[in-house]
């Protein structure tokens, strides 16, 4: 019987945006901000229609008090109601259901002193090695 070695090998989701792009996409790297959705299902497809969005928000990793937090309110960009109403009508016609709301912060890497090290603490770390390395 052959012994056949294991590669250890993972993939990793990437994902092209091509042609327009939605205002916060396009941030500079100093900036924060942050662009909430509503999620819709078909088929097994996702699509994302934006609802509200702020350019400049506060940066999620500072100590933010309740009333900072980076979430919709009445002095944000966003949608005339009249208008999501009537694209989800659309999109409810074609198979679309409304699966929740999705809310996408956009951190600049040179909006934060230290944005290396924060962006490591999210990634997977080996169980028992405090360095990750």
């Amino acid at each position: 019987m052959n012994h056949i070695p294991v590669q250890a090998i993972s993939f990793v989701p990437v994902y092209h945006w091509r042609g327009s792009r939605h205002r916060l996409l396009d941030l500079e790297s100093d900036q924060t901000g942050w662009l909430t959705c509503l999620c819709l299902h078909r088929d097994g497809d996702l699509s994302l229609v934006p609802r509200a969005w702020q350019a400049h928000a506060p940066d999620e990793h500072h100590n933010l008090t309740p009333d900072e937090q980076p979430y919709p309110t009445i002095h944000t960009e966003a949608l005339e109601a009249t208008a999501v109403t009537y694209t989800l009508r659309q999109l409810q016609q074609d198979g679309w259901q409304i699966q929740g709301q999705l809310t996408l912060s956009f951190t600049g890497s040179d909006a934060v002193v230290n944005f290396e090290q924060i962006y490591r603490q999210y990634l997977w770390q080996t169980p028992g090695d405090p360095n990750g390395a």
